[in-house]
């Protein structure tokens, strides 16, 4: 019984890994965090502000075993609402590709509130007005694929269990990939390049293009043996 629930927590946390990258450097320094809380003194392990952020950090079957109040439960929303923070990446990421390929062919520039927000990010004072360069256009090409590809999974593939996560951690899932499709508009004005796309185009394009595919293929196969894996666990 006990190695079917360490099996279940396993599967549990991996799955779960796979269905957040967003999280990654945010999990890390949380993790450090609590392994450093553990070596405090048990009166602060047992006080409202250790309970509070270890409610924080936690999510699914990991908040099982804390002892929360009621009313932090408020903050609860479920675990299966990952598909949210792909869908939102999608519509948000090919409305971006799309008007970079306006801005190729129609030599319309981006719209005054896009070209204000890159501005603060970036600090640079002004906008020249220079087409996306080919390396930022094949980011957002592959940032739509990528989304479109991690939606459909969470939709028919992946299990989710009934676990939760905090609204703290679902709303920065949802700004990081709306700040993420900026985040590649803001390299592009930082560092541009000249001529027409098909003359940018270099062999460390194809060569990450190749890449991603394949990288792309390897997490699909492991989600869906992750999935096979939760299929009659609860």
């Amino acid at each position: 019984m006990q190695n079917s629930l360490s099996l279940s927590l396993s599967v549990e946390e991996i799955h779960t890994a796979y269905n957040s990258e967003y999280t990654i450097p945010t999990v890390t320094e949380a993790f450090c965090v609590h392994k450093a809380s553990a070596q405090l003194p048990g009166l602060y392990r047992k006080s409202s502000l250790f309970t509070l952020f270890q409610d924080l950090i936690r999510y699914g079957k990991t908040k099982q075993k804390l002892n929360r109040a009621e009313w932090l439960r408020v903050f609860d929303v479920p675990k299966r609402w990952f598909w949210h923070f792909y869908a939102i990446s999608v519509f948000w990421n090919v409305f971006l590709l799309l008007l970079s390929i306006n801005f190729i062919y129609q030599l319309q520039s981006y719209p005054s509130w896009l070209t204000g927000m890159l501005k603060i990010l970036t600090g640079v004072p002004s906008f020249d007005g220079q087409a996306p360069q080919l390396a930022t256009v094949l980011v957002q090409l592959l940032l739509c694929v990528h989304s479109l590809r991690r939606l459909l999974e969470c939709l028919f593939v992946s299990v989710f269990s009934d676990g939760v996560m905090h609204l703290v951690q679902y709303l920065f899932g949802l700004g990081y990939y709306i700040v993420l499709g900026l985040t590649v508009l803001c390299s592009d004005q930082m560092a541009k390049g000249p001529g027409t796309l098909l003359s940018q185009l270099d062999w460390i394009h194809v060569a990450g293009f190749v890449l991603f595919i394949a990288a792309s293929l390897l997490q699909h196969q492991s989600t869906v043996l992750l999935a096979g894996l939760r299929k009659g666990k609860s």
